[in-house]
């Protein structure tokens, strides 16, 4: 998402026709590659199978919740410094 504002970003400091020019090929390379995704996750899924897709997806979430959790608790545990008055 960073990545995303950033070319806006940079994209916003341009004259207007090469702005939409810009876009537009932005544009199609972001639908060709959603399209491409989506072609190619039939052929991993029945390469792969759903069973062990739904597993290894239960798996990084499982990881993603404790990474998340492990992060709440460090900045819990890190004092906050109050803005003098």
């Amino acid at each position: 998402m960073r990545a995303r504002f950033a070319a806006a970003a940079r994209l916003s400091g341009r004259q207007a026709p090469q702005r939409v020019a810009v876009q537009g090929v932005v544009d199609l390379s972001m639908s060709f590659c959603g399209g491409l995704a989506g072609f190619a996750s039939g052929f991993v899924r029945r390469a792969v199978g759903f069973h062990l897709l739904a597993a290894m997806a239960t798996i990084a979430a499982g990881l993603l919740l404790v990474a998340a959790t492990r992060a709440i608790a460090a900045a819990r545990t890190q004092p906050v410094e109050l803005a003098p008055r």
